[in-house]
Formats: C-alpha cells, structure tokens, sequence
C-alpha cells in the first residue's frame, strides 16, 4: 500500500538502528518502534510514498537523515521539493529534515529523496513529508 496526499492510508516499516548519545555514552531510540504506522503526506505534488522505504539514520554529530521513495502519480513531468517534519509521541515538532528539492519527477516516475536536517530534540514517533510543486522553468 502506498501513503499519499489524496488521504489513502498506507503502511511503511522503519528501518535503520541509529540512536541519540545520552550523556552518560548511553543510546536512546532515534525513533520509536512505530514511527511509519504515522506518517502523513501533506502538499499539492501528486506524488505517493512506497511503502517499506522510509528510512531515519543519525550520524556521530547527530543530525539526522531521512530516506523515502516517492513515485509520481501525475500524467506529465513535475518539478517538486520534499520536506519532513519530525514529531514526538505528542504531535510536537522535535526536528526538521530538508534538502530535496527542486527536482523532477517524469509521470509515474519514482526517486529516493534524502532530506536531512539538525539533531531532533526528542525521539521520533511520527513524520509528516510536504510534497510541493515548482513551477517549470522556461529558459529565457
């Protein structure tokens, strides 16, 4: 099943094993074992996430990466850019991951988007991705 924007559900898995260091060298869970049981698709890009390839991993400085596929849905080209919105257990935003953008998906087309973005401020439970179009350039 797919997540997209239009409001279907869909199911996706987590992946990866990356935590946050604690003081004391302990690791806490980057993310909670059902982070992709939330994940919502906001935007007017007419794009679906596949299920199964979200990914969220953290480096030694701990910013995060955030891995999806997207597959276009439209019936021409579309120029886009992704976001991610990393929310706690309570809906509050602990993080932001950014950088996909602009690029072009052709129709029915699918890609892998990295977005990354600071270390979170808490442990991830859910995620809202924002697809947006761009207007095609016309060269001058």
């Amino acid at each position: 099943m797919l997540i997209c924007a239009s409001g279907c559900l869909g199911f996706v898995s987590a992946c990866g094993g990356s935590s946050q260091v604690g003081e004391d060298g302990s690791r806490a869970p980057l993310t909670t074992s059902s982070v992709n049981d939330h994940v919502t698709l906001t935007g007017d890009a007419p794009v679906t996430i596949d299920d199964g390839t979200i990914t969220y991993r953290q480096d030694q400085n701990g910013d995060v990466t955030v891995e999806v596929t997207v597959t276009s849905t439209g019936t021409t080209a579309v120029t886009m850019q992704m976001r991610a919105s990393l929310l706690d257990k309570s809906g509050t935003i602990v993080g932001d991951a950014t950088g996909a953008g602009p690029f072009t998906l052709a129709a029915g087309a699918g890609s892998t988007v990295d977005l990354s973005g600071p270390p979170p401020h808490g442990q991830i439970a859910a995620v809202t991705f924002e697809g947006t179009t761009l207007p095609l350039s016309t060269p001058s």
